[in-house]
């Protein structure tokens, strides 16, 4: 009985790691189900949302240039990361779905996780660090004050402004 209260223990403790595992690793890629370091018209590394971005800061031509040459470095990179992210990802649901699930490799597929998401951070990051050097003092609050906006959306109103106003008057 103590080993079975052990090991459904590790279970459930295995369980929340991957639940918050998949919760960072949701935050960490891009949106539009991680189209953001590939090609296309979504994502950070599309030519349509640099050029958006590169109108609402209004870049100079030269640097636009320098933030499309940082993002097309960091692409490669980036889309390495995101496919092994995938690999995990089905290796992990998979594992899941046998009938004995076994906790070493369970835990090896949320190490090799964390680390994951972990270096799509650190890439991300850098790009974004590499692109605010080209920009201006002035052009860096403007980018700043845009990310806090779409953070803001994202995450929906707080309780307090989803909350109504009291009027005073009761019914």
């Amino acid at each position: 009985e103590r080993h079975m209260k052990m090991t459904t223990r590790k279970i459930l403790l295995a369980t929340a790691v991957i639940g918050m595992m998949t919760a960072t690793a949701a935050q960490a890629m891009p949106p539009h189900g991680g189209q953001g370091c590939g090609s296309g018209h979504r994502g950070f590394g599309s030519e349509a949302r640099i050029n958006r971005l590169a109108d609402k800061l209004d870049l100079a031509p030269g640097q636009r240039e320098r933030v499309r040459g940082i993002v097309d470095k960091a692409r490669p990179g980036l889309r390495a990361v995101h496919d092994k992210m995938q690999d995990n990802r089905k290796a992990m649901r998979a594992l899941m779905q046998q009938d004995k699930v076994s906790e070493a490799e369970l835990r090896q597929l949320a190490n090799a996780r964390g680390q994951l998401v972990a270096e799509m951070t650190v890439q991300r990051a850098r790009m974004k660090s590499d692109i605010r050097a080209v920009l201006t003092p002035e052009q860096r609050d403007k980018l700043k004050q845009h990310f806090e906006q779409r953070q803001r959306v994202s995450s929906g109103p707080s309780p307090a402004e989803s909350s109504p106003e009291p009027s005073g008057q009761e019914s």
